[in-house]
């Protein structure tokens, strides 16, 4: 089950890593997290001032995941493994959503992260390593 804590001013609620879902709240400030699943689900992030630092590397997908995001004046950085689909369907205004993976072409079309949600003065970057 999540928690929910406040830290610097900010209230944030989040699931432990290895759970199949992701719900991450942050104002005003930043998160880390560490994504373990080996059958992540999706899940959401608000991200409002502040920084968000997701990392897929260790976890898997079975088929597509949606991660839905709301963000206004914020970054969002993900990492994920490199053989991943990523789909942007990021709707915003004054914003970037900025995919730096080198090899795409060899993506399996069998895990497949969607981007869903809305973005005004922020950006999103997708790594691999």
């Amino acid at each position: 089950m999540g928690e929910e804590f406040t830290a610097n001013n900010s209230t944030f609620y989040s699931t432990p890593d290895g759970e199949d879902s992701l719900f991450i709240n942050s104002v005003f400030s930043g998160i880390k997290r560490n994504i373990l699943s080996k059958n992540f689900k999706g899940g959401e992030i608000t991200c409002i001032f502040g920084g968000v630092e997701l990392d897929f590397m260790q976890a898997d997908i079975q088929g597509t995941a949606i991660l839905r995001v709301e963000q206004v004046f914020g970054g969002i950085e993900i990492r994920v493994p490199a053989h991943w689909t990523v789909r942007n369907e990021i709707d915003g205004a004054f914003h970037g959503v900025d995919d730096k993976r080198r090899f795409q072409d060899a993506t399996d079309p069998n895990k497949v992260l969607v981007l869903k949600g809305s973005s005004v003065f922020a950006g999103i970057e997708i790594k691999s390593y």
